[in-house]
């Protein structure tokens, strides 16, 4: 079976963030934990399927610089 990893990134964007999967903006959700929700949703579907898969969670924007990026893997999460 071919497998590749594959990476989901949660971003903010404005007051919002969103899913970036394949260089390409994935929805917009109002809270992260939506966001995150969703990706890890998405992401073990694709791990089923025989990929390896992680997810980077953005912290919020005045935690950025604080606090390193969050990487969760959906088998775990």
């Amino acid at each position: 079976m071919h497998s590749s990893e594959l990476t989901f990134e949660i971003e903010p964007r404005g007051d919002a963030w969103t899913i970036s999967f394949c260089h390409e903006q994935n929805g917009t959700f109002i809270r992260r934990v939506d966001a995150m929700r969703s990706a890890i949703g998405e992401a073990d579907r694709i791990y089923r399927l025989g990929h390896s898969v992680r997810i980077v969670v953005d912290r919020p924007l005045r935690m950025g610089e604080k606090l390193p990026r969050r990487v969760l893997h959906p088998h775990y999460a």
